[in-house]
């Protein structure tokens, strides 16, 4: 017993830490590392442009809209600062407990 609370607590501190990270954070640019004019797929070009458009949602506080579209767009094309974004959305939409799935995904 004694056990599950300690552990129960230890969540609850990573939790608040992870939500103290993205309350200072903004969105994420996923493709900001690729330089030069490297071939991408249609899958990522699709899943880039859903990207701009849930990030200029973002940043209008339309968290539920911008949601879909970055999960829609991790579907498409893979990319751990997606998952980074998703997350944001989230602790935006107060859904602190998908918060350690997204960030930690198994």
């Amino acid at each position: 017993m004694l056990r599950t609370k300690k552990m129960g607590r230890l969540l609850l501190v990573f939790v608040f830490a992870a939500m103290a990270v993205l309350t200072v954070a903004t969105p994420n640019e996923a493709w900001a590392g690729r330089k030069g004019k490297t071939k991408i797929s249609k899958q990522e070009k699709d899943a880039k442009v859903l990207f701009k458009q849930a990030s200029k949602l973002f940043q209008k506080g339309e968290y539920e809209q911008a949601l879909d579209k970055f999960e829609e767009s991790y579907g498409l094309f893979p990319n751990s600062n997606v998952l980074f974004n998703i997350a944001m959305c989230q602790k935006a939409l107060f859904r602190f407990a998908c918060l350690i799935p997204t960030i930690n995904p198994s």
